[in-house]
């Protein structure tokens, strides 16, 4: 009798993926607000959400700040669980996210 083998962990994977990227993107982000006399573009780009949260609150607080400590590492769990579905899954997975974070970006170009 054959044993079944789990599939791979690339849920993990994809989510340790997101925790190193984490740091760098919020070194852009933060360095772009340049101490509040700069611009917050590659904040807005990348943490669209917590700025949003910015927006609403007037102020960065901690639900934001949790956010995009979670945001990458949720974008990479959720490609790495869908890489090990199949490659349609994945692809499908990338487009929603490519989406809804884009129409998040966007949406302050209109608001």
């Amino acid at each position: 009798m054959m044993q079944e083998t789990s599939p791979p962990r690339t849920g993990a994977i994809g989510c340790c993926t997101g925790v190193a990227v984490t740091p760098v993107a919020l070194w852009f982000a933060v360095a772009s607000g340049g101490a509040g006399h700069g611009s917050y573009n590659y904040a807005w780009f990348l943490f669209p959400y917590t700025m949003w949260f910015a927006v609403m609150l007037g102020t960065i607080a901690l639900p934001g700040i949790l956010l995009a400590l979670v945001q990458f590492p949720l974008y990479g769990f959720l490609l790495g669980h869908y890489a090990a579905k199949s490659r349609r899954a994945i692809i499908a997975a990338a487009g929603v996210i490519a989406a809804i974070h884009t129409l998040a970006v966007c949406l302050r170009m209109i608001l």
